[in-house]
């Protein structure tokens, strides 16, 4: 993780939407771990490029995830923003969890 992390860190200013999605989402998945990273995945907060995929996530909605599990305060704003706006591309359950576990969130 020691080499990856910075690996992946230089990638966060890419040309390619999809390349900076990627590179911000993985730090997240790994979690507080990453924490040192978490001011560079703050920088795409404002990032709104959507990636061409069928749910059309932006990069700044997985920067704005990646702070959140880190355990990183920034992210408050953003999040309380995307709960109580639009549906985003992201799931509000986990396809790993038993439908018993699944937490709806309702949108306007």
């Amino acid at each position: 993780m020691e080499r990856l992390l910075p690996a992946v860190a230089a990638r966060l200013d890419d040309s390619a939407t999809e390349v900076r999605f990627r590179a911000v989402e993985l730090p997240a998945c790994l979690g507080p771990a990453t924490a040192a990273h978490a001011d560079e995945a703050a920088a795409l907060f404002d990032d709104h490029a959507a990636r061409s995929t069928r749910h059309r996530q932006t990069v700044a909605e997985g920067a704005v995830c990646a702070p959140a599990r880190m355990n990183d305060p920034r992210c408050l704003a953003g999040r309380i923003e995307r709960i109580a706006g639009p549906a985003t591309g992201f799931a509000s359950h986990s396809a790993m969890s038993p439908a018993a576990d699944w937490h709806l969130i309702r949108t306007r």
